[in-house]
């Protein structure tokens, strides 16, 4: 007879998952002051890889401090992470089409003649689905973001105006 549990299986997406043991979304009540994540976290989570669990859940993370679960949960929030909810440069693509779909102008910080590179959704599923059958890329980095095909801030602006079907001047800052 098969011992079902230790036998591998496929995901949908062609995902192996190497056992059916799932370690369940748990509440680890380790974040330190100001509900911060820290090594701890890190530390746990690696070991917890390295162990033989087919799938591990993230644990209990909260996004609004108001509304924990226990004492010394992780709480990702403004007053926590700050500097990336406030940074003007993040999600440019996805802020100017909220205001527009808002019939507000979009903001463009500078001229708007800085350069990015942007990816479209369906050129990084073209690179990523094959590499969940990529059984030797456990534990690494990849990038798959362009390092060609620029474009300016002024030009995202107005794909996004064509997108929307809007006619807003930018506003400069």
């Amino acid at each position: 007879m098969t011992n079902l549990i230790n036998k591998s299986f496929t995901l949908p997406c062609g995902q192996v998952i190497k056992n059916r043991f799932c370690k369940a979304a748990m509440t680890e009540r380790i974040a330190k002051g100001n509900n911060l994540a820290h090594q701890g976290h890190v530390n746990l989570y690696y070991r917890w890889a390295e162990g033989n669990i087919g799938i591990l859940l993230t644990g209990n993370v909260q996004v609004d401090r108001r509304n924990l679960e226990g004492p010394a949960n992780v709480v990702i929030d403004k007053n926590n992470y700050k500097e990336q909810y406030d940074d003007p440069f993040r999600n440019v693509v996805s802020i100017m089409i909220n205001r527009m779909l808002q019939n507000k102008a979009p903001i463009i910080y500078g001229d708007g003649e800085q350069k990015r590179c942007f990816s479209y959704i369906d050129d990084c599923l073209k690179c990523l689905i094959p590499m969940l059958d990529q059984l030797n890329l456990n534990k690494q980095i990849i990038n798959i973001g362009p390092d060609e095909e620029f474009v300016t801030i002024n030009k995202v602006a107005e794909i996004c105006s064509n997108i929307t079907r809007t006619n807003l001047s930018p506003i400069y800052k």
